[in-house]
């Protein structure tokens, strides 16, 4: 059902009429405007529990894959287990430049530790994920910066 979701999606954000008919899902002449303005669309993330490898083959197909421990927000996943995470996605067709492998921080935002991030940085991730539960905490997290203290302008990767 979510494979066939995205696949719809997908051809949704091309503007043009869409005929679909799928198990779960039919659109028949059916364009959405305005098309995002990212191209060739909107990246797509797949989340799911870090430890299900069925999610990482769906994730290979799209954009980015954000796992989460099973003991989230208390625990994150360790490097070691991105790593294999990253060899899956691989395994599977995922792209090697150009993916975004997501590390969700913990619930308080106090993990992963600037000293931890270049370990889950050779493990495959590029992206960081840090809580904030409320609009002052986004705040304050925006003004104290990235966890590792170093802003990638965009493009740079």
């Amino acid at each position: 059902m979510v494979d066939e979701f995205l696949d719809l999606v997908n051809q949704l954000w091309s503007g043009e009429p869409v005929e679909f008919n799928g198990k779960y899902y039919a659109c028949h002449g059916v364009a959405m405007a305005p098309t995002p303005a990212q191209r060739p669309r909107i990246p797509i993330w797949i989340g799911a529990g870090g430890s299900y490898r069925a999610p990482r083959r769906r994730a290979a197909r799209w954009d980015g894959f954000a796992p989460a421990s099973e003991q989230w927000p208390v625990e994150l996943i360790p490097p070691e287990t991105y790593a294999e995470i990253a060899d899956d996605l691989r395994a599977a067709g995922a792209p090697t430049s150009q993916y975004d492998l997501v590390l969700i921080g913990n619930g308080d935002a106090s993990e992963p530790t600037p000293a931890a991030i270049p370990e889950y940085e050779r493990s495959g991730v590029n992206w960081i994920l840090v809580q904030a539960l409320t609009v002052a905490d986004a705040k304050a997290r925006i003004l104290s910066g990235p966890p590792g203290g170093e802003v990638m302008p965009a493009g740079s990767d």
